[in-house]
């Protein structure tokens, strides 16, 4: 009972009975107790004088209240831990950070780029079916006004909306320093069609469309533009949008070809006894490899051609992209007359050169020892050209 009372002198005079005096810390808490300072009504049986002599006394279990120490003062407002959640900056360190899902803008919020500043005014404005101007834009600010106001001072009757953000020195935070909400403008949004959402606003909210289907059409992203935003935006608007969020989710077509060869890699690694055959441009250098073809097939395919009838058919077929390029395959059939794909090249253009390399790899590395195979064709000058002067084995036919 005393230790308790003596714990609790400790904690609201800030002193350590571990501190290195250990006795001008105890006579400070004796002079509190014996002027009276604690808030708190201490008997004589509760006074330091009592400890030590008797024992019994110390080891009495009585019932008293429960003693909660006062700590400090900010403990009390710190909430209930079970709501907090770690990941949500809306609130973080009391500051207002801005939230995608809300899509709401006030004064002294934050935001985490300037990027996320333009997209932030951009979508509220657009839920508001109202345009804005950039009137400032610089390393560490950004503000803007309507679209309907004045250049210069505000005139009768101009719209006197507007935002101003800052960034700081590292550009990592960017704070609202002004921010009128309101329009007082009838907007000059017309059709519905709001020139603030450009092809690149769209590109973004539609990227996880693209991630999960690439195939998507203009149409069918203009209907969901129009149900989830209710913007009218046009086919071309739309067509350039598409494209550049395929750059967003796959990255473009340049770095696409860069990766080719970990690609390469990786299927050699997860295809044990894959054939893969590349052609180099002879301006290659050792360090820099410039692709002109390359031929794969996997073991499993070549292992079942083997086992149907030996009957190929080639042709190539346009590649889609901003490097044109064909893509050349050879198939077969199984016994169910089901098409089985056998070997794959991609080369520049169907040329006598091309269709030759091609014939060549199909028969170093998929015919093999077969004696006679049927060539099934289009009649490809390059191909005709391949089969006259060096015959797949011994006999080979085109249809």
């Amino acid at each position: 009972m005393q230790y308790q009372h003596m714990e609790k002198g400790l904690v609201d005079e800030g002193l350590s009975a571990d501190s290195g005096n250990s006795d001008s810390s105890w006579h400070a808490l004796d002079e509190d107790y014996e002027s009276g300072s604690d808030s708190e009504d201490i008997s004589d049986d509760d006074s330091d004088e009592n400890l030590g002599t008797n024992n019994d006394e110390c080891h009495t279990q009585e019932d008293v209240p429960a003693y909660q120490p006062r700590g400090m003062a900010f403990f009390n407002d710190l909430g209930n831990y079970g709501e907090y959640d770690p990941m949500d900056r809306s609130d973080k360190d009391g500051l207002i950070y801005w939230n995608k899902e809300k899509n709401d803008i006030q004064l002294h919020m934050y935001f985490e780029s300037k990027e996320q500043v333009t997209k932030a005014v951009t979508m509220w404005s657009i839920a508001q079916q109202r345009e804005f101007k950039v009137i400032e834009s610089r390393k560490r600010t950004w503000a803007a006004k309507c679209k309907t106001a004045s250049s210069g001072r505000l005139a009768a009757g101009d719209c006197d909306w507007s935002i101003r953000v800052r960034g700081n020195e590292s550009l990592t935070v960017w704070n609202v320093t002004k921010w009128v909400k309101d329009h007082v403008c009838l907007g000059e949004i017309s059709g519905n069609n709001n020139r603030n959402h450009t092809s690149t606003v769209i590109a973004n909210q539609i990227m996880h469309l693209i991630e999960n289907d690439p195939g998507h059409k203009v149409k069918q992203i203009q209907a969901y533009v129009k149900n989830s935003l209710k913007v009218d935006i046009t086919y071309k608007k739309v067509w350039y949008a598409r494209r550049k969020a395929i750059v967003l989710a796959y990255k473009s077509w340049a770095s696409n070809f860069q990766q080719l060869p970990q690609y390469v890699a990786e299927l050699l690694r997860s295809n044990p006894q894959t054939v893969v055959q590349w052609l180099h441009h002879p301006n290659s250098i050792e360090d820099v490899k410039i692709f002109k073809y390359i031929f794969w097939a996997f073991r499993p395919s070549i292992d079942a051609f083997h086992m149907c009838r030996p009957v190929l058919c080639v042709d190539g077929t346009h590649l889609r992209g901003e490097y044109r390029g064909k893509l050349l395959i050879a198939v077969a059939l199984d016994t169910n007359n089901q098409i089985l794909p056998v070997a794959y090249a991609i080369v520049d253009e169907e040329t006598i050169q091309s269709w030759g390399w091609f014939m060549e790899q199909l028969r170093h590395h998929v015919v093999r020892d077969l004696e006679t195979v049927c060539i099934i064709s289009d009649r490809h000058r390059g191909i005709v050209n391949d089969m006259s002067e060096s015959p797949l084995l011994q006999v080979g036919c085109w249809i």
